[in-house]
């Protein structure tokens, strides 16, 4: 997971982190395999051109820096008590 982002108004730290940490455990339970946050994050600084692209040259390359199969995008909008939830995976 490349990006996980939370958006809606006054969204306090605490609840971002506990969204990704379910996530990341859901997946996790279902046998996939996921590079931590900060891994992710200190790979792609070296190579910030590739945070956030969409083109396949572009994933690919990024996907070699994880040393990944595929990348997965996350977003949230919350309000209130509801959120929902999109995540884009790219292989």
């Amino acid at each position: 997971i490349d990006e996980f982002k939370v958006v809606g108004q006054n969204v306090p730290l605490a609840l971002v982190l506990q969204l990704q940490d379910g996530f990341v455990i859901g997946l996790v339970r279902e046998g996939i395999q996921v590079v931590d946050p900060d891994d992710v994050a200190t790979r792609l600084k070296k190579s910030p051109a590739l945070i956030g692209c969409e083109t396949s040259p572009c994933l690919k390359k990024a996907g070699q820096i994880l040393d990944v199969r595929f990348i997965m995008r996350v977003k949230v909008e919350a309000e209130g008590n509801s959120y929902r939830m999109t995540a884009r995976l790219f292989g």
